[in-house]
């Protein structure tokens, strides 16, 4: 997402924004009815998605509590621009508890996010919306450092553990057996001590809920977090830290799917056609530092 800017909104792209606003509701949400709303002034706060000069994406948020327009124009899906804006909103309230009244075209963005139902489904003059709320996380003290020797084989047996949970969707048996119940060997914990891999962790006290690792300085080889500490900017600290520790500028990784958008975000573009290697689906990415 490095040729798009998320930041505050100017006064004079209030009105472009949400001319956006409700040409997206049309198309997606309800067509006929501008279920973007009103705009209040004195108690929103919008952010928007620029590319170049022009406006592609939307957010506000009120009274440092709630989500009023989430939007984003449809040429420009599924590049991670609806969460960096939700990211930008959320970061800028004050309130630890936020809520939205989503859209059943929005639902499942919403959830993937980490916002859960907080009522059942209205239906307020034939506007059918469910309520949401996130409880964003308390501040945590969360340390991302090199990994010392004797956290190797911990942090890989994590890597482990997270890939069967969150990547093992994307494997079909066999390779699910061979990929996902390998025990982590002596010689791979050698290699990976001693040899050209640069590994990271991200500890919460003693205990490791995160790690990246990379080899020969120009590959992101692994990137996991604890699903508990899922969206708190852990799996982007890693990333910093690693790819700021790589001698090449350009940076690659293969991406499963459920990592991709979290990639897009970070600003990794597919370089080619998704790959399918006995049974391991992934997207092969790169990153251009200083890009």
């Amino acid at each position: 997402m490095n040729d798009i800017i998320i930041r505050p909104a100017r006064p004079e792209e209030i009105a472009p924004a949400l001319e956006l606003a409700h040409r997206i509701c049309q198309e997606f949400v309800r067509p006929g009815v501008n279920t973007a709303g009103k705009y209040d002034v004195e108690r929103e706060t919008t952010f928007v998605a620029v590319a170049g000069e022009r406006i592609v994406g939307m957010v506000s948020q009120c009274d440092g509590c709630h989500i009023r327009k989430l939007y984003v124009d449809g040429e420009f899906h599924r590049r991670g621009i609806a969460t960096g804006l939700l990211d930008a909103a959320i970061q800028s309230m004050d309130a630890w508890r936020v809520t939205l009244n989503s859209s059943a075209y929005a639902l499942p963005f919403y959830l993937q996010y980490g916002f859960m139902q907080a009522d059942e489904e209205q239906n307020h003059g034939g506007l059918i919306f469910t309520p949401m709320a996130y409880e964003r996380a308390q501040p945590m003290h969360i340390a991302v450092r090199p990994a010392r020797p004797e956290e190797i084989r911990p942090a890989l047996e994590f890597a482990q553990k997270m890939f069967v949970k969150y990547v093992f969707p994307d494997l079909e048996p066999p390779a699910s057996d061979r990929f996902g119940t390998e025990l982590v060997g002596e010689e791979q914990v050698l290699r990976y001590m001693d040899g050209p891999e640069l590994t990271f962790v991200a500890c919460d006290g003693s205990r490791i809920i995160g790690m990246a690792c990379e080899g020969n300085g120009a590959h992101i080889r692994k990137l996991y977090v604890d699903g508990a500490y899922h969206r708190r900017g852990i799996a982007t600290g890693l990333l910093d830290a690693i790819i700021a520790g790589m001698s090449a500028n350009r940076i690659t990784v293969n991406s499963s799917r459920y990592g991709l958008p979290f990639y897009l975000q970070y600003g990794f573009r597919p370089t080619d056609t998704e790959q399918n290697n006995d049974g391991f689906v992934s997207t092969p990415m790169a990153y251009d530092k200083g890009a």
